[in-house]
């Protein structure tokens, strides 16, 4: 049998089945009314264009070519958003608080109820606009004492000497040093009782906590409410290695200055302001070292840079690597007044070192190191220019050191847009003190760094900067003892060996994908909707016993428990406790006999 004879035009189709079951020609369907893939998308989309419609509604659409029906009303994501509040409580001190502002956005932006606290002296206009211009947002400026960021002389910090231990002495010296004054440790605790008090009012659904906030964040545990520490310093894991270890005489003092002075022990006294008896001493502790266990309404913690630069491949549960949390939508541009500077460079095929503090740290400069940075850059030799942001503050001391460089080759700014900068064709180096969020910024824009740490976790920062190939370290030590020639070898290293620009590009290209707070803002949401504990869901339910049963094994566990607190985890702990166990059971029954 021939194929052509099996095929059939569907006109001779419709006529056979009207022949074989007869049907009124308006019930018989028509070739042209069966939906075409092209109808269902059209469908599709009338029913995308629906939802879109009034808020809350859901549409259905019977038939690619039907009218949509309206169907009973039902909550829409921002619907339920807007039900939930989340607070954030953070320090005047801007590496800090930016982090905050940044979730804060995207939290609002995502339909959620958002107070924002921070102490008078750190707001800036850009709070006051998300005020103005975002409803959800709410913006409580502290007018009561001030924070912790206003307490500590960082310069002093800054000029220490003992590199990562010296700097860590010198910080606590500066508690023991200001705390006992006369209205410091009250002007910390009016601030906390002010953020106490909105928070008591606004009852957030989860806070997120700046690190030195902790007592804040203890008071939130005991009221039954969720919490995130903003761990805004480099997270520290794994053994400590290079210029992130502190030497042996530093790590002595610093003991004897913990025993001795306690520097710590007036914020019991916080403590018991905010109620907080018997859990009122602030911790010191940060990174891995510092980490709680995941267990109940224990906190979370946001660490700020990618897990890739971080040392170990995990981390401990409840500790979650968010990114930057930077924008890569919202860089601002070039002061008009630089930009032909830079343009001059690129257009010359020279590079243009840059070259930023950050905030706190250029109290540490003087005439001395000045005059050190300034011969470094004149022996970089031909083909280099430098852009130096310093402040007005220090800007006499360039004068002072008696060096002089020509304009063209200098130039100094008080203030850049430093994103800006750094995303520049004409920018190929990055002299940083070594700051997070600085080094970031650098990463972001693929440029490899030159990191001058000053103290505490910029030394951390900087070691992971070596240990992954994105720059090199000079130390301050070094250049107090006038060692320019070895900061522009470093300078030429890095930006002439070409293995430190690809791996900062590399960087750039991961910071480029999981740009913006997404990150840390799923994670909040997680937190809100399905509780603190919802990492640990995977265990399942927890079945509990009777409560006679459950009082017997509670002391049968005492030893064990007690066991492990005196000795710590190591291999043998468990060996240890089930030995223990065994050894309670044998003399319970003995007394019994």
């Amino acid at each position: 049998m021939q194929t052509e004879s099996l095929l059939y035009s569907i006109e001779e189709r419709d006529a056979l089945a009207a022949k074989v079951c007869p049907l009124p020609i308006a019930d018989v369907p028509s070739s042209t009314s069966l939906p075409t893939l092209l109808q269902q998308r059209r469908g599709l989309r009338q029913r995308k264009q629906a939802d879109k419609g009034e808020k809350g509604q859901a549409i259905e659409v019977l038939h690619p070519g039907a009218e949509p029906r309206l169907l009973e009303t039902v909550p829409r994501n921002s619907d339920r958003n807007s039900q939930k509040c989340v607070a954030f409580a953070t320090v005047s001190m801007a590496g800090h608080f930016r982090l905050a502002l940044s979730l804060a956005e995207e939290m609002t932006s995502r339909g959620y109820k958002v107070d924002f606290l921070i102490a008078a002296r750190g707001v800036t206009e850009r709070m006051r606009a998300m005020e103005r211009e975002k409803p959800g947002f709410t913006l409580h400026a502290i007018q009561e004492g001030y924070d912790t960021g206003a307490v500590l002389d960082w310069p002093k910090v800054a000029s220490s000497s003992g590199r990562l231990g010296g700097s860590k002495v010198a910080l606590f010296s500066q508690f023991a040093d200001k705390l006992p004054q006369k209205g410091v440790l009250q002007a910390l605790i009016d601030c906390w009782m002010a953020m106490k008090g909105v928070l008591e009012e606004v009852r957030p659904d989860v806070i997120l906590l700046d690190h030195s906030h902790d007592l804040l964040q203890k008071w939130a545990e005991s009221q039954q409410i969720p919490s995130v520490i903003l761990h805004t310093p480099y997270y520290q894991t794994g053994p400590a290695t290079g210029c992130a270890r502190s030497g042996a005489m530093a790590t002595l003092e610093l003991k004897w200055l913990m025993a001795r002075r306690k520097p710590m022990a007036p914020f019991s006294q916080a403590g018991r302001a905010l109620g907080l008896d018997g859990q009122g001493g602030s911790s010191a502790a940060e990174g891995e070292a510092g980490a709680g266990t995941a267990q109940g309404l224990s906190p979370h913690t946001f660490v700020f840079c990618e897990p890739e630069l971080l040392h170990t491949a995990n981390l401990p549960a409840r500790v979650h690597a968010v990114g930057p949390c930077l924008s890569m939508d919202s860089i601002c541009r070039v002061d008009e007044a630089l930009l032909p500077w830079l343009e001059e460079a690129a257009a010359r095929g020279e590079r243009v070192l840059y070259v930023a503090m950050g905030t706190l740290g250029n109290g540490f400069l003087t005439t001395g190191i000045v005059g050190t940075l300034l011969d470094a850059f004149v022996s970089m030799g031909e083909g280099w220019r430098v852009l130096w942001s310093l402040p007005e503050a220090q800007q006499p001391l360039l004068s002072e050191s008696g060096r002089s460089l020509e304009a063209a080759r200098l130039r100094v700014e008080s203030f850049v847009c430093q994103r800006a900068v750094l995303d520049h064709r004409a920018v190929s180096l990055f002299l940083t003190h070594g700051g997070q969020s600085s080094v970031n910024e650098g990463l972001a824009a693929g440029i490899p760094l030159v990191c001058l740490p000053l103290f505490c976790d910029q030394y951390e920062m900087a070691e992971a900067v070596f240990r992954h190939g994105l720059g090199l370290v000079y130390h301050k030590d070094e250049a107090i003892a006038s060692q320019s020639e070895r900061l522009a070898q470093l300078i030429q290293r890095v930006a002439t060996e070409s293995h430190f620009s690809d791996m900062a590009k590399r960087y750039a290209q991961l910071l480029r994908l999981r740009a913006g707070s997404g990150r840390g803002a799923d994670l909040i949401e997680s937190i809100v909707h399905a509780g603190a504990g919802f990492q640990e869901l995977w265990q399942g339910p927890r079945i509990f016993a009777p409560a006679a049963q459950i009082s017997a094994s509670g002391q049968k566990q005492s030893f064990a428990l007690k066991l492990r607190g005196y000795v710590g985890a190591c291999s043998c702990i468990d060996g240890l406790a089930q030995w223990g166990l065994t050894w309670q059971a044998k003399s319970s029954n003995l007394a019994h006999k």
